[in-house]
């Protein structure tokens, strides 16, 4: 038997570094699955299985859109940095516990979507300077309080706080004055939550599906004086109080 001939087989710490979920992305692979989908701009890697995003996207410096929703990623890397140009990151169901503060350099993001992580408890305090920053997605995170530093996203026009745990709103909600849109279905709530009254451009509130229950006839709600649309299917019947029914009559159907 011939014992000089080398083993072909690799081992199990070779086949976990070759084998990293997003290696085998080249940025000319990635280009070419844009091709394909219509867009130059926007590149879909979601549902890919990946561990980690493909260090070739970060080449891909003109890319607008991109989404990774669906991969068991665990964070957004500081490398997002690299994409100047992006405007909307989709990151939902990617198991995100941690976003890098390098994502503040992404000067012209216009919405992320961190939908469906339950371990998120905090955003980086830097995404404050973004200044495009119109809407953010937390739905589905489990949340029972809101995550750190997300009342410093002073520019947001649509917040999405859908499918949580929420039993309240805090006070520093007020800082959010440029909210335009925010939903709040599928959460706890058994009243309208005060620091809703502050947000004085709120044209639109969604709060399907909570806890509002008049059974013992003392309910009150008063919604913003600007507000066009309250979507409040799913709750029981509701009473408002005088002033109350004053603002809701404003609304248009």
């Amino acid at each position: 038997m011939d014992h000089t001939r080398k083993s072909t087989r690799r081992s199990p710490r070779e086949k976990g570094a070759n084998g990293r979920k997003g290696d085998n992305w080249t940025e000319t692979k990635l280009r070419v699955r844009m091709e394909k989908a219509g867009s130059s701009k926007e590149l879909d890697l979601s549902h890919e299985s990946l561990t980690r995003i493909p260090p070739a996207v970060f080449s891909l410096n003109d890319v607008e859109v991109l989404d990774v929703s669906d991969n068991p990623l665990g964070s957004v890397p500081v490398d997002i940095a690299s994409l100047s140009h992006l405007k909307e990151l989709r990151a939902a169901g990617c198991d995100v516990k941690e976003v890098s503060g390098n994502i503040s350099r992404c000067t012209y993001l216009e919405k992320v979507d961190l939908s469906r992580n339950p371990g998120l408890a905090s955003l980086p305090a830097s995404m404050k300077q973004l200044r495009y920053l119109k809407h953010v997605g937390l739905s589905g995170c489990e949340l029972k309080t809101l995550p750190e530093n997300l009342t410093l996203l002073v520019t947001m026009e649509t917040l999405d706080l859908s499918q949580n745990e929420l039993t309240s709103l805090p006070p520093g909600m007020s800082a959010l004055k440029r909210v335009r849109v925010l939903i709040i279905s599928d959460n706890a709530f058994r009243t309208i939550p005060e620091p809703v009254l502050s947000l004085g451009r709120l044209e639109c509130l969604v709060m399907k599906r909570n806890k509002l229950n008049n059974s013992r006839g003392d309910l009150k709600l008063s919604v913003p004086s600007h507000l066009k649309t309250l979507d409040m299917e799913g709750n029981y019947s509701l009473w408002c109080c005088q002033k109350g029914w004053k603002i809701l009559r404003t609304l248009r159907n």
